[in-house]
């Protein structure tokens, strides 16, 4: 059941169960993994065209990523002006924090 979290659960419920074992300030893997469950949940919302939903995700879940890469922030902050965000989609899963 564990293993299958992912698979059948919203990242909500996602970043909910590993909040249990780990936080986003334990260590830079947390930091990471807490980074990619958010950005999914933005690019979610940047896919169905829910701008609102997008900006406000940028503003209460990826603000804390700003202070740790302030240039990726900006970057996934960009992606809202674009009417298909796939095209650069692609050279942000090469960056981490």
């Amino acid at each position: 059941m564990v293993l299958n979290l992912p698979l059948s659960s919203s990242v909500s419920q996602v970043e909910k169960y590993l909040s249990g074992f780990t936080k986003v300030d334990d260590n830079r893997y947390s930091m990471n993994i807490f980074f990619e469950i958010r950005k999914q949940k933005y690019l979610e919302a940047l896919d169905k065209h829910d701008r609102s939903k997008a900006v406000d995700i940028l503003v209460k879940d990826l603000i804390v990523f700003a202070t740790f890469n302030e240039e990726l922030f900006k970057e996934i902050t960009q992606l809202l002006t674009l009417e298909n965000f796939r095209v650069v989609e692609s050279d942000l899963r090469r960056k981490v924090w």
